[in-house]
């Protein structure tokens, strides 16, 4: 069984790291950013499919690394901290 994360949870800790709520638009804009970069990010971590990670409502544990590194937080857990 894989652990996901859902976006939305996601969402809410990097609004509590950067202490500004960022409204679910803003999120998608930022993910889609994210998965601009699916390649370097994917030679890194192991990535489900670009079309199935954009789309799905969770991501694994090594998607939420992945986008951790790219946010510069730590989104693994509730309280993130600067990487």
């Amino acid at each position: 069984m894989t652990l996901l994360i859902s976006k939305t949870v996601l969402r809410h800790r990097l609004s509590t790291a950067i202490d500004k709520r960022i409204a679910p638009e803003e999120f998608a804009w930022f993910f889609g950013c994210f998965c601009a970069r699916y390649v370097h990010y994917s030679a890194r971590y192991e990535l489900r499919d670009i079309r199935i990670m954009r789309n799905a409502k969770g991501l694994t544990y090594h998607e939420v690394q992945a986008f951790s590194d790219y946010c510069g937080y730590d989104l693994r857990f509730p309280i993130p901290l600067p990487l």
